[in-house]
């Protein structure tokens, strides 16, 4: 008996020196008296014979299989070899005799029966699609090996035969035996595994979903190989096999005529190759730019996560970026160690990663210059990191044109034998038999691999069920810490989002893309926080930029809510900012004052104040910084960084989610620990999320998130299934709220601020400052009010005239109907100044005679106890301005005139033909219109306001340049010119959002005395 002894040390008799992986008595080889190996693995890692993992075991031999220790392939059987001198007649077929090398031959023979005879042992055993992968690739490797034997022997007899040698003995008598028991043996082995795994109409049922493909082999059919010996024929039928998704790519070559078939094989192979991996681990890309139909149309019915058809240029190119991409990921990160391709990692892993196959009919056409260097890449690496490509060529379409020519024979097809299995259809001569699946069987595994891939609904975790009874509410502190149960980990722990002061967990951040669960868990936060801590502890912002996720807060009084924006804009955001900068610097001054540092120790020694613990949660706060670096985003930023870095020892935290990170670098995520991650961009986990060696991106279903609450540590990642709550259960719990606050002693510090962006303020509903409440006959200040403002105010957006110069209201831009509203409501405003009688309204109406608005401003006025005029013909603006202008003059020379206040109202003045210029030239101005200059100039000192509505700058530049008139102005949507000349920025030419049709609906109030601008909603 020989033995082979391997390892590092010096006393072995192979040495492998400077690998760290290798042990110092490795493996041992041995050969019995029969001829038998036998490999004994002791090592500390383990070996690796053929594809199969050896770990302190022992297994047979037989002669082929490769052996890899460490980094090395073992040439172990090199060292079982005997030793044979250059001039010994085995070695020198010319020294040797006849009888000599029939000996030879025969005992060749003899040993290939004998490999036979083992093989046939294999029939003993059910090969199914449900036996081991190694049973499987063991069977499939026998036989190629066996049958290349039997290929050798007979190719050797027939170069004997050809140089005249006779044969005698039992050589012809041994090879028909050869012949006849390859066809009966190997047959029935091959024959009963495809029957039963891949032919057989109920094995989908059957197949066991492991993730991985149990052979790198498809076979093809049957190929005939006749052999001619002195005279007499001898027919070795073998099987015809395809190394797909082992270390070859495919060409296939056809014309026209063969086509068909082509199409059928290679149909046959996805097909099998789809079937083979567990559903869902393996996808398709067929390329198709000359029919754009790819193979089949039955794949067309392929989840349309598997299967694809690409067939113009530029998407073409971008699917091999992509996978050039992925394969240098796969060969980075996860081929490492003995781990040589994906195939041993999906065998070797618990998670698994799916195989892709490119199919690119009739190549090169549709594959440019850029596109064909990146198929190289990927040809040339792509096999060992799951990726194979299958080309389809046609040699009656290569010449389609000069320049897919020129590609074709840059791509040296007929070079590719060594690394690609080439199958000539084109050849005339083919007595090749393939086997072919039906259309029929095509479907059921298209139907097989689509229900595979469904996703499985699971029992959801419902928020009803794990939420404290009503015994329990109300009765934790927050001023150490506060705990919101929002899910259940895998080992049915209930996960809380904790939130304190220490450690950066003073807030959070929580990404998922649309339909992840994002919004629910924020619900499911709202909810399991209310019913935790009372409002005296725990009071809340709700700001939502997207959608209307908080107003069923607003409708059911949530008693804990300050401020609900379920439709929030920038501006609102960043007044919330503010009004929380604000409260922060207010809490500090308070610390400062009782000689403590924080919220903790301050309610350790004043328990007697009021501050709760405030909860910010801004759905969608990229929003802030849609617009780089304009005011709102740079002010965001800076209030945010304030808020999270200083005001978090004073019991403010922020909750900032979203469903896809800002560009800019505006988040602060390295001073924020707590991360809750749902379904997202592979860009935005890894930005936030760290995993453990090469462990891949989880795959997370809906309302599973990854928690992590140490700056996404990948030592402390939770996967957790958060509650579901379903608007029913918030209806519920706020009703109910509602009647335990009742038997509460609970006092009311704020009233709730809401906001609802698509909802217009009711004009009888607006806000008046206190401070003008009292009307009179003649006041100082008058409050002209606009609408509501778009951030966090005491009262609306409103001008306080005064009897100063330029105290005019200029409206311009945006549709007239909006504009026109704003300038009646505002006029309007004014009449709760004043007393009976004790104003006067001269109104110059220019709308068309269908708009609304006229008929109404002519029955409001008409009920006032005011002297009011509604005017529009030519002859009565002149008397009109012409006597305003006089009593201007009167009391500009005499001041103890009274000076009652008068209002001139303009609606539509650039419909208002009477200011045209005129002249020989066409550019003086009218007689109205220097009547009007002079009221726009000299009435605001001596009581004469004027309120003008105006589509655009040139039109209103008819009278002159009365711009400077006007202090208050409101600016509407327009272009960046006229935005740049009535607000001094472009700001009013970015109002309108397509996506937003309410935003029509939003002006800007310009006040140039105190230099102000806020946007604002007006009346409805």
């Amino acid at each position: 008996m020989k033995v082979i002894r391997i390892g590092r040390s010096p006393d072995n008799d192979i040495v492998i020196e400077g690998d760290s992986k290798v042990s110092r008595h490795h493996l041992l080889i041995h050969q019995d008296d029969n001829g038998e190996y036998v490999v004994m693995d002791d090592s500390k890692n383990g070996s690796y014979v053929g594809s199969q993992y050896l770990h302190h075991q022992s297994m047979k031999l037989f002669g082929q299989e490769k052996i890899r220790i460490g980094d090395t392939d073992l040439p172990w059987r090199d060292y079982f070899k005997d030793n044979r001198s250059e001039d010994s007649p085995e070695n020198n077929p010319q020294a040797g005799t006849s009888e000599q090398q029939e000996n030879d031959i025969e005992s060749e023979i003899n040993l290939a029966l004998s490999c036979i005879s083992f093989v046939d042992d294999g029939i003993r055993y059910e090969i199914v699609f449900g036996s081991t992968e190694q049973e499987t690739e063991y069977y499939i490797q026998e036989y190629k090996k066996h049958t290349a034997l039997l290929k050798a022997v007979c190719n050797r007899l027939q170069s004997l035969n050809s140089c005249g040698n006779a044969f005698s003995g039992n050589v012809v008598p041994t090879l028909k035996s050869v012949c006849s028991n390859n066809q009966s043996r190997y047959s029935a082995i091959f024959d009963k595994y495809y029957e039963t795994a891949v032919c057989s109409s109920d094995k989908w049922r059957r197949i066991e979903g492991r993730g991985d493909v149990p052979a790198s082999s498809v076979v093809l059919g049957r190929r005939r190989c006749v052999y001619d010996f002195s005279g007499e024929k001898f027919v070795f039928e073998e099987k015809f096999f395809v190394d797909i998704l082992g270390d070859r790519n495919l060409v296939v070559r056809y014309n026209d005529d063969t086509k068909q078939k082509a199409l059928d094989i290679v149909n046959t192979i996805t097909a099998r190759f789809l079937a083979a991996a567990a559903p869902g681990n393996i996808s398709v890309a067929a390329i198709d730019a000359f029919e754009m139909d790819g193979t089949s149309d039955v794949f067309k019915y392929l989840n349309r996560n598997l299967f694809k058809i690409l067939v113009k240029r530029d998407e073409i190119r971008r699917h091999f970026v992509e996978t050039e991409d992925r394969i240098g990921n796969i060969i980075q990160n996860m081929l490492l160690g003995p781990i040589k391709s994906l195939y041993d990692y999906n065998r070797l892993k618990g998670n698994k990663e799916p195989y892709h196959i490119i199919v690119i009919e009739d190549f090169p056409v549709g594959i440019d210059g850029e596109s064909m260097l990146h198929l190289k890449h990927i040809m040339k690496n792509g096999v060992r990191a799951g990726v194979n490509v299958i080309l389809m060529v046609n040699e009656d379409k290569i010449s389609y044109s000069e320049d897919t020519q020129k590609i074709y024979n840059n791509m040296h097809v007929d070079r590719m034998d060594g690394t690609c299995t080439v199958l000539n259809l084109a050849d005339a001569v083919n007595n090749d038999d393939f086997e072919i699946l039906s259309e029929e069987c095509l479907c059921k595994i298209v139907q097989y691999v689509n229900s595979g891939v469904e996703v499985r609904k699971d029992e959801p975790i419902l928020f009803a069920d794990y939420l404290a009874s009503e015994a329990e509410w109300w009765k934790r502190k927050s001023s150490k810490y506060i705990e919101i149960p929002f899910g259940v980990s895998a080992d049915k722990r209930i996960q809380s989002l904790k939130i304190t002061q220490e450690s950066g967990r003073n807030s959070a951040v929580v990404i998922g893309i649309p339909g992840s669960g994002k919004s629910v868990f924020l619900h499911a936060l709202i909810c399991s926080a209310a019913a935790s801590y009372s409002p005296e502890e725990l009071n809340m912002y709700l700001i939502d930029f997207s959608g209307v996720e908080f107003n069923v807060y607003a409708a059911g009084d949530l008693p804990h809510a300050r401020v609900i924006a379920p439709e929030a804009e920038r501006e609102f955001g960043l007044s919330v900012l503010k009004e929380l900068y604000e409260e922060g610097a207010r809490r500090q001054d308070i610390c400062r004052e009782n000689d403590v540092s924080s919220i903790v120790d301050l309610k350790a020694k004043r328990p007697d104040l009021y501050m709760p613990r405030l909860l910010v949660i801004i759905d969608e706060f990229q929003k802030f910084f849609e617009i780089e670096n304009d005011a709102i985003s740079r002010e965001s930023n800076a209030k945010i960084h304030t808020i999270i870095q200083e005001f978090r020892k004073f019991g403010i935290n922020l909750i900032l989610a979203t469903q896809k990170l800002p560009s800019t670098s505006v988040l602060p995520k390295d001073l924020i620990a707590n991360r809750i991650v749902f379904e997202s961009s592979p860009a935005d986990f890894s930005a936030l999320i760290s995993l453990q060696g090469n462990t891949k991106m989880p795959m997370l279903q809906t309302g599973e998130c990854i928690y992590n609450s140490k700056s996404g540590s990948p030592y402390d990642n939770v996967r957790v299934r958060g509650f579901l709550v379903t608007k029913h259960d918030i209806d519920n719990l706020l009703q109910r709220m509602t009647r335990f606050e009742e038997t509460r002693k609970y006092e009311n510090h704020f009233d709730l601020r809401v906001f609802r962006g698509n909802e217009l303020p009711d004009f009888a509903k607006r806000r008046i400052n206190a401070g003008y409440a009292i009307p009179c006959e003649n006041p100082k200040e008058v409050p002209v009010y606009f609408g509501e403002s778009i951030a966090i105010s005491e009262s609306d957006v409103n001008a306080v005239l005064r009897k100063e110069s330029s105290d005019n209201i200029l409206i311009m831009g945006g549709e007239p109907h909006v504009a026109q509203r704003i300038a009646f409501f505002a006029i309007c405003s004014t009449t709760s100044a004043y007393i009976d009688n004790a104003a006067t309204y001269s109104i110059l109406n220019f709308m068309r005679r269908d708009d609304v608005l006229g008929s109404e401003l002519q029955d409001v006025f008409s009920k006032m106890p005011f002297d009011s005029q509604i005017i529009s013909s030519q002859t009565d603006v002149l008397e009109s301005l012409t006597a305003i202008r006089q009593e201007i003059d009167a009391r500009r020379q005499d001041e103890s005139i009274p000076q009652a206040h008068i209002y001139l109202t303009i609606f539509a003045f650039q419909l208002a033909r009477m200011f045209d210029r005129g002249g020989r030239r066409g550019d003086d101005v009218s007689e109205c219109g220097v009547l009007l200059d002079y009221v726009l100039k000299n009435g605001p000192a001596v009581g004469v306001f004027t309120i003008m509505q105006c589509d655009n700058y040139d039109n209103l530049c008819r009278i002159g340049n009365p711009l400077f008139y006007f202090s208050y102005r409101i600016a509407l949507q327009m272009n960046e010119g006229d935005s740049n000349k009535i607000m001094g920025s472009s700001v009013a030419n970015r109002l309108f959002d397509f996506s937003r049709k309410s935003s029509v609906y939003r002006a800007y109030f310009r006040d140039n005395n105190r230099n102000v601008t806020i946007k604002f909603k007006p009346y409805k």
